[in-house]
């Protein structure tokens, strides 16, 4: 499976955690204590400042995230490829069984070899549009002009 890329890592993955953090934090504001409104104001304030700056950062990062997420995408096809042609496979082997061409020993070889090659193509390409998924997003919210909570 791709990987992001180091130089991608740790430094987006802090910025992505530290722009949920606001998000949360903002989105509990308005429920949160008995604060004055000017106090509460004032610490929405510092939030939304301190995502933007986060969101600046990201920005920053836009063409490593595009990277990434292109490398994802090539092997994302890749994956269904594979997880293709294995299908394929088992389908050709129960057919030449069905018409008696493998024997049950033959057919059980290659459902089961082929079933494996599936199993892990699913599962990678499960995990890497998961990452399509969240690089997408991220790519949505650095494009995104900042909104107002």
């Amino acid at each position: 499976m791709v990987k992001p890329t180091a130089q991608s890592g740790s430094a987006i993955e802090k910025l992505l955690q530290d722009r949920t953090q606001y998000e949360q934090w903002l989105a509990k504001l308005a429920s949160a204590g008995n604060a004055p409104d000017a106090v509460r104001q004032r610490v929405r304030a510092d939030y939304e400042a301190r995502l933007k700056g986060v969101l600046e950062e990201l920005r920053g990062h836009g063409d490593t995230i595009n990277a990434d997420l292109e490398r994802f995408r090539a092997s994302e096809a890749d994956l269904v490829r594979r997880q293709s042609a294995a299908e394929e496979r088992i389908a050709e082997a129960e057919i030449r069984h069905a018409v008696g061409e493998f024997e049950e020993s033959k057919w059980q070889e290659i459902r089961e070899e082929a079933g494996r090659g599936l199993a892990e193509a699913q599962e990678e390409l499960t995990q890497v549009r998961a990452e399509i998924g969240r690089l997408a997003e991220v790519q949505r919210a650095i494009a995104a002009p900042a909104a107002a909570p």
